[in-house]
């Protein structure tokens, strides 16, 4: 025991609950890191002769002789283990080991047979169904495999990845739960995803994200990454005193705020006060944070949303010249203030140079220009960028439809709005309400009632349910 404990408790610990009974070689300078099994089958350079301990030229992956077992832990220092050669070391994994150098989160947890299939789900969990689905794949996972906690946790926090891009916050808490009760081993990314899950969630409050930001602390994670999503959560839950209030009890405290949680804040305050947004990112420089990309997005779109293209455009050069490079994010709200604004010429030219600049139009580029025609009435213009649109290899959807119909009701061309629902039917986008309400208003422009009854009935037909701006037509 004494010359094992020259690793500290948590490393004697390890090694007894796998059964090593007597460390070989220089230990004097391990530093305390802890002893895993994962680290003995990484690499062994230690091989035993009859003189004694040599060390061999080549790593040998998986290897043993005799009863020895031996590994190279990070410090490069070699140790051979004399370990009970009777039964097979992964039964004997601590129950409640955390090896920090060996976490199979930064590993990827790859080589868990299923544990793609999960993630892929995880990825891109949006309903009440998809969280069902993760939730049955963990649970085959779990109960197929025989895993070290570590790895266990890994499978739990891909399901929890789930639960929070889904919004369930339940099925977090639920997943918290059975975590708990089953010694699974929790980390910063445990708690993470359940103040994620909080953040997106619409049952959540600001209660239920203090509470688990409690939790967090008590577990011994109290970390930028922990505060940066507490401050997103507060934000989004539109508590902006509290978000600030937080913001400026880090920097009381003596800790250092990074840039995304500046712009956190500054995105509470935008939504609010445009002007105390931008004091918020002054302080932010004075402090000798360098700002980010989220920062100027944040500012350029909340003052493209109060009409204010000049102020957005100071806000895009001011990103230009500290180095930064801007975006589809970034353009696509400069051309939002120019819609805004009903500046189509401004809109265009803001494409163009988009595209001189390197970031490519998308969607929601076009988008953003139709529905700005649909506001005006240009219908013509409005099929010009549809067309620009499309030569430009994107796929117009509903939304690109239903602004390019709208356009053309405003104009009174009935036929016009007619001929892009039919093609929208033609390449198999489904109408929603807005695509007969923009047809009913076309000929109730001119005052062509027979049609409007026509395209009514065709509405009700189709199944959408009605609401009352059909009947407002």
């Amino acid at each position: 025991s004494r010359e094992v404990s020259v690793l500290g408790g948590a490393g004697f610990r390890a090694m007894r609950s796998v059964g090593i009974r007597r460390l070989y070689g220089p230990v004097t300078k391990c530093r305390g890191i802890p002893l895993s099994w994962n680290c003995l089958r990484q690499s062994i350079h230690v091989i035993r002769t009859t003189s004694g301990l040599r060390l061999s030229s080549a790593p040998v992956s998986s290897h043993k002789r005799g009863r020895y077992e031996v590994m190279r832990i990070s410090t490069c220092r070699w140790l051979a283990l004399e370990a009970t050669s009777s039964t097979d070391s992964s039964t004997y994994w601590p129950k409640h080991y955390y090896d920090e150098e060996e976490d199979d989160d930064d590993l990827g947890g790859s080589e868990i047979p299923g544990i793609q299939s999960l993630n892929a789900i995880a990825e891109k969990a949006s309903t009440e169904a998809d969280v069902k689905n993760a939730k049955d794949r963990r649970d085959d996972i779990l109960s197929t495999q025989d895993l070290r906690p570590s790895r266990q946790r890994y499978v739990h926090n891909c399901f929890l990845k789930a639960a929070a891009r889904a919004g369930d916050f339940k099925a977090a808490t639920d997943a918290y739960a059975l975590m708990v009760e089953t010694d699974v081993p929790l980390n910063e990314k445990t708690f993470g995803k359940i103040l994620l899950a909080c953040n997106t969630s619409k049952e959540s409050t600001v209660d239920h994200i203090h509470s688990w930001e409690q939790k967090a602390k008590e577990h011994g994670f109290q970390t930028p990454i922990i505060e940066g999503i507490v401050l997103h959560a507060l934000a989004v839950k539109d508590s902006v005193e509290a978000a600030e209030g937080r913001l400026r009890e880090i920097i009381k405290s003596g800790r250092k705020p990074n840039a995304v949680m500046y712009a956190t804040v500054i995105y509470a305050r935008a939504k609010h006060n445009l002007r105390a947004a931008e004091e918020l990112f002054d302080e932010m420089i004075a402090q000798g944070i360098e700002p980010d990309n989220y920062c100027y997005t944040t500012l350029i779109h909340a003052n493209a949303e109060a009409m204010q293209p000049e102020r957005a455009e100071s806000w895009l050069k001011d990103m230009i010249s500290r180095g930064l490079t801007p975006d589809a994010v970034h353009y696509n709200s400069m051309i939002h203030a120019c819609a805004l604004n009903g500046d189509f010429n401004a809109s265009v030219e803001w494409v163009k140079f988009m595209i001189r600049a390197g970031a490519q139009p998308t969607v929601i580029t076009y988008n953003t220009i139709l529905n700005s025609c649909a506001k005006s009435g240009q219908y013509e213009r409005a099929e010009q960028c549809l067309g620009q649109m499309i030569v430009s290899g994107l796929e117009p959807d509903l939304t690109s439809y239903n602004s390019l119909i709208d356009a053309c009701a405003g104009e009174g061309q009935g036929q016009r709005a007619e001929h892009w629902y039919e093609e929208m039917v033609l390449v198999g986008i489904a109408p929603n309400i807005y695509s007969f309400v923009g047809l009913m208003k076309a000929y109730a422009k001119v005052g062509h009632l027979a049609k409007v009854e026509f395209w009514m009935r065709e509405l009700k037909k189709s199944g959408t349910p009605l609401n009352y701006v059909a009947y407002l037509v």
